[in-house]
Formats: structure tokens, C-alpha cells, sequence
């Protein structure tokens, strides 16, 4: 196998062109080609919002988690009963999960908007 940093590339490979302007803005896309790109845009936008507005509540939801137990250890003068350390248990594992779907929306979102190039490259959009 060739080493594709070492090894030149032929001529009749296809080569990306990370400088190509976006569909939207070049001269021969059709009318019904830039009708689809839109309507994929606006398809992806709208499943972006439902997916942070679903993040946005689990946030709010394990703010009002945290508060209530943070006032349950305080009224307990620091004392642990069993059922507050299973209560503290659930939450850190609902901590952990919403956690990893923030860094996952996070994530996602910037790759999106990089269109999967590296950060330090040129064709970073924003």
C-alpha cells in the first residue's frame, strides 16, 4: 500500500478543492439545486434547535436536581442517610450523561461549522 504522504498523487486522482466557494454561492448552481441546499439547511437548523432546546431543559432540569439536593445535605446538617446518598448517586450519574451530550452538541455544532476541517486550517468558517 502506497503511503499517501510520500507517495505522489496521479493525475487522474480527483483532487479536493478546500478553496471551492460554497453551493450556494457558485454561478452554476441551479435554481433547484440552491431550492434543495436550502431546504437541507433549514431541515438540519430546525434539528439543531430541537436538539439544544431538548439539552437546554435536561440542563435546567439537573440545575433544579443539584439545588434540591444541595439543600437536602444542608438541612441534614451533613448528615448522609441512605436514601440522600442514593439521591446523590442518581444525580451524579444524570450529571455525567447530560455532560456527555453537551460536549457531543458541542462538538458536533463545530464540526458542522468547520465543515470537518481542522480548526487551524483556512477554510474555518464561522
Amino acid at each position: 500500500m502506497d503511503d499517501p504522504f510520500t507517495t505522489p498523487k496521479h493525475a487522474h486522482e480527483p483532487v479536493l478543492n478546500l478553496d471551492a466557494p460554497p453551493i450556494l454561492a457558485r454561478p452554476s448552481t441551479s435554481p433547484t439545486q440552491l431550492k434543495r441546499t436550502l431546504e437541507a439547511h433549514l431541515a438540519e437548523t430546525r434539528k439543531r434547535l430541537d436538539g439544544a432546546g431538548q439539552l437546554g431543559k435536561d440542563l435546567v432540569k439537573q440545575e433544579e436536581e443539584i439545588e434540591a439536593r444541595l439543600r437536602e445535605l444542608e438541612e441534614s446538617g451533613g448528615k448522609i442517610n441512605p436514601e440522600l446518598k442514593r439521591k446523590l448517586a442518581e444525580l451524579e450519574k444524570e450529571y455525567n450523561e447530560v455532560g456527555r451530550e453537551t460536549s457531543r452538541a458541542l462538538l458536533t455544532n463545530k464540526i458542522m461549522n468547520t465543515g470537518g476541517a481542522s480548526p487551524h486550517s483556512s477554510n474555518v468558517r464561522f
